[in-house]
């Protein structure tokens, strides 16, 4: 009974622990450049161990170079992890490297892919740039005005119901 009472107080205790580093990791990130790299640590750590919203900082971090030499590779392998956990934010970049060629190939229906993706999840960013690809005929979309001015609308309303962020 003690041993089942233990594991259950370790389980409990897990996602707590886990959210109390990347608060920590949070505040390092954005806190004076001496505490970065610790920063970088704590979301890798994180981002290894699963955490998609740590993967996404981490991703972040090594696209800037922050607290870590700027490696755009390295980049866009945390923003996939991060963009496969349901992270729209890493989606919308994701799709922005895709489309310039930044750490992987250049592919434009990869980077359209991941730009509706974010856009399901009512991502601001990621509403605004579909609409003016679907108004400019970017991305293989067809230019459809009409659509265009109703995903700006989305956009808009996206941007009072911001979800929190990863």
């Amino acid at each position: 009974m003690f041993r089942a009472s233990v594991l259950l107080l370790l389980i409990l205790c897990a996602p707590a622990q886990a959210h109390d580093a990347l608060t920590s990791a949070k505040l390092a990130m954005r806190g004076p450049s001496s505490g970065w790299p610790t920063a970088v640590e704590q979301f890798k750590r994180a981002a290894m161990a699963g955490n998609p919203g740590a993967a996404y900082y981490l991703a972040r971090m090594t696209r800037n170079g922050m607290g870590t030499p700027r490696d755009s590779v390295q980049a866009a392998h945390w923003f996939k992890v991060a963009a496969k956990g349901g992270i729209a934010p890493a989606m919308f970049t994701l799709s922005n490297m895709l489309r310039a060629g930044e750490g992987l190939p250049r592919d434009d229906a990869a980077a359209r892919e991941m730009l509706e993706a974010a856009a399901e999840l009512e991502s601001p960013e990621a509403l605004q740039q579909l609409a003016l690809a679907v108004e400019e005929g970017a991305l293989g979309l067809a230019r459809d005005e009409k659509l265009a001015a109703q995903l700006m609308k989305e956009a808009a309303h996206a941007l009072k119901h911001r979800p929190q962020e990863p």
